[in-house]
């Protein structure tokens, strides 16, 4: 079945005039190659390509798929954060018969009808990361929000015990970090998170930046993070604002808080571009010692969170895994035509101080950039 689909793929495939195709090419409409018999053709939408996020997803299925001779990973669509424009591009690889179809989904909803479309014509699909509202699909692979959002919420409510005194708040960090040498145990973070605030119980207020309210990931990562300092009652939510994802967008809100003179402990932000632009807010006032802030994503990067802790900018962040390297595993025993696991959740290192480097040495790209 699926040699049958490559052939369809290869005959449909009319490449843009001009525009060279690569193994390492994206763009904002779905454009390929002719391919030859042997390949199994591969076909990515990605929801938005300037979040750094995406963007070192991206490099990481180009570098995995790589692993894999037979597959052809067409270049990669950006849908630019409109959900419309990526339905559009999702609806051109189902027509052209594509072997496997990867889809990260910019919102859930307006995704689940040609997701549903592909899995009536027999095309495996792959949802990597963001849900649908369906399970008519091969696989998902993602991360857990609501556990990335608890464990946030649980760092929250260690680097909070007397409203706002960041040295004994690090000195909880600490004894957090004693609790979790591996920065990836989640009932050991829990644990460490509950003791601190057993602890330290004082409290003190937060400011959450959002990203894309309709995204399930912040749905998620907020349901977790209100569950993880529920451990400390006397922490307070005092503003939430959506800065869909963007680092632009949470300087621009965080500078309004603080222009209305609020008492800020603390932001989590619900991705590290978020926490760092609040940082930058923060720091133009002279106010980032004041302050302590939260993101989550860990990417290996050079303005990335990683790097953010280690530099002492974040108290913490999360390695929100891209799930590339699956990706491209299943998508090849899909385009054989061989059964995967229907849902593929992966674990959420903590990164703390003390095990930064170690990770960004893990998790670093950039040869592949």
């Amino acid at each position: 079945m699926f040699a049958n689909r490559r052939r369809l793929a290869g005959a449909f495939l009319a490449l843009a005039a001009g525009l060279a195709v690569t193994g390492c090419a994206s763009t904002d409409e779905p454009v390929a190659k002719d391919t030859n018999a042997d390949e199994l053709v591969v076909g990515y939408s990605q929801s938005n390509n300037a979040e750094p996020y995406r963007a070192q997803l991206n490099i990481q299925l180009q570098h995995y798929m790589k692993r894999y001779p037979k597959l052809k990973l067409l270049p990669i669509t950006d849908a630019q954060q409109d959900s419309g424009k990526q339905v559009s591009q999702v609806q051109n690889f189902i027509t052209n018969n594509v072997d496997v179809l990867i889809v990260s989904p910019n919102e859930s909803a307006p995704l689940t009808p040609p997701v549903e479309k592909a899995c009536q014509k027999d095309i495996p699909v792959i949802i990597l990361d963001r849900t649908v509202n369906t399970d008519c699909y091969s696989s998902f692979i993602g991360g857990d929000n609501v556990e990335a959002g608890r464990k946030a919420g649980e760092l929250a409510a260690k680097e909070l015990p007397d409203g706002g005194n960041v040295e004994a708040g690090r000195k909880a960090g600490e004894l957090a970090a004693k609790e979790l040498p591996d920065g990836g145990n989640v009932e050991a973070g829990r644990k460490a998170g509950e003791l601190a605030a057993k602890e330290l119980p004082d409290g003190g207020n937060v400011v959450v930046l959002q990203g894309i309210l309709s995204n399930q990931p912040q749905i998620d990562r907020l349901k977790g993070f209100e569950e993880g300092i529920e451990s400390n009652s006397k922490i307070k939510v005092i503003k939430k604002r959506e800065a869909k994802w963007l680092k632009p967008d949470a300087t621009r809100i965080m500078n309004q808080w603080l222009a209305q003179d609020l008492d800020i402990d603390l932001v989590y932000a619900e991705n590290d571009p978020m926490a760092l632009g609040a940082y930058q807010a923060a720091a133009g006032k002279g106010m980032e010692k004041d302050i302590e802030f939260i993101g989550t994503d860990g990417l290996a990067i050079p303005d990335g969170g990683i790097r953010a802790v280690q530099q002492g900018k974040l108290v913490g962040t999360f390695i929100y895994p891209t799930g590339a390297e699956e990706a491209a595993k299943t998508a090849n025993a899909l385009a054989q035509g061989k059964k995967v696991q229907k849902e593929q959740v992966l674990g959420i290192p903590t990164v703390t101080q003390d095990n930064a480097a170690g990770l960004y040495k893990k998790y670093d790209f950039s040869d592949e950039g």
